[in-house]
Formats: C-alpha cells, sequence, structure tokens
C-alpha cells in the first residue's frame, strides 16, 4: 500500500512540475526584437465601413485590377466582420496589425467564448474569465476563390495556447462545414476567383491578381 501511495505522490509531484513547466513557458514572450528597418508595428480598429473598403478592394482584383494593398484593419474587418466567420458578439475593442509576415487580430473575449473548459480543459483553470484573445498567422490562396487564414499563434491574456488546442478554438470561430483543403488551424477566407496570391508583409496586406 505503501508503495502505491509513493507512486502516487510522484505522479502528483511529476503533474504539477509540469503544470508548473507549461505555467512559465505560456508565459514567456518569445517575441523577437523588430530587425532594423522594420515598420513600427500599428493596430488599427475594426470597423463595418473597413470591412466594406476591404470587400471594395478584393473585388477590385475580379474587375481586371493587378493587385491590391490593404491595411491590417480592412483585412480583418472583411474577414471578420464582413464575412460569415465572425468572433464572438460579445467581442469588443477588436484591432489588427500586420507583424512581420503575419496578419494579428486581437479583441476582449469572455473564456466561455471560446469553448471554456470544454475545449481547453484544466488550462482553462489557471486564465482569467474574460482576457484578450490574439490569434496571429499566414494567409494563403488555396484553389480558385477559396484562400485560407492559418493561426499559427493563439494567445488568451499573456498564455499561448498549446498548438493542438489551436484547431479546436478556430472551429469556435470558423463553423464552416465543409473544410475541404483547409488546414486545421485556418480560417476560411473567401476571395474572387481572379486572386493567384496573398503576401503579408510592410504593414499591409497585398492580394495580387491572376495572370489572364
Amino acid at each position: 500500500m505503501f508503495g502505491c501511495i509513493r507512486k502516487l505522490g510522484c505522479l502528483v509531484i511529476l503533474a504539477v512540475a509540469l503544470a508548473a513547466a507549461y505555467y512559465w513557458w505560456a508565459r514567456v514572450p518569445d517575441d523577437e526584437p523588430a530587425a532594423p528597418g522594420t515598420p513600427a508595428v500599428v493596430w488599427e480598429p475594426l470597423s463595418p465601413a473597413l470591412g466594406a473598403q476591404g470587400r471594395a478592394a478584393v473585388d477590385a482584383l475580379g474587375a481586371g485590377q493587378a493587385y491590391a494593398a490593404l491595411s491590417a484593419g480592412q483585412v480583418a474587418s472583411y474577414i471578420f466582420l464582413e464575412m460569415a466567420n465572425g468572433l464572438p458578439e460579445s467581442a469588443e475593442d477588436l484591432e489588427a496589425a500586420v507583424i512581420n509576415d503575419r496578419l494579428a487580430v486581437r479583441g476582449l473575449v469572455s473564456l466561455a467564448d471560446i469553448g471554456g473548459a470544454k475545449i481547453l480543459g484544466p488550462l482553462a483553470q489557471i486564465l482569467s474569465d474574460r482576457d484578450t484573445l490574439l490569434l496571429s498567422g499566414t494567409m494563403n490562396v488555396l484553389a480558385t476563390g477559396e484562400g485560407q487564414f492559418v493561426v499559427r499563434e493563439l494567445r488568451f491574456g499573456s498564455f499561448r495556447a498549446p498548438s493542438g488546442i489551436i484547431p479546436r478554438i478556430v472551429r469556435q470561430i470558423d463553423k464552416t462545414e465543409d473544410r475541404g483543403p483547409m488546414s486545421p488551424n485556418a480560417i476560411s477566407l473567401p476571395l474572387p476567383p481572379g486572386v493567384a496570391d496573398v503576401r503579408v508583409g510592410s504593414g499591409l496586406v497585398t492580394l495580387y491578381r491572376r495572370p489572364q
């Protein structure tokens, strides 16, 4: 019996150690300093007006324009406000920025809005009930008329979500049933058939029209 107690005690100590290690890893910032000449990060509030501008710029590619350079706010407003893929209705203070080669979106949300303990499991016990959710990722074209915003990093407050949890949280945001070739970490991005490429950098998101 005492052997079992000792083994149980070891398991408890191991679990505590792992939890402490994750707590430390998740809270330590790993952002690298910006390279010389890199544009300063500018966070732009999302709005219906910017969403309409983003839609107009995207539609212009279908009308023959060679490329369209959009701000982070225009792209994020187009994805999350104009399209069906929306952050929770209770989300507040939504804003977006281009950081190096990624689009980042953040806003104040409730833990319950992203699945709570059902999605996050024990991790939910060490998080605040309401805090800033940050999504950071890349964008690319999958096929004619189909694109995706691939979430590479997800943070709730000062904690990084483990990579294995990201797809489950993404499904709380993008409820598209037929995901086709999309990445498990991706939010769908409908595009005009003429869009051939999407590039993120220099503070902008640039969409290029397919050569005729």
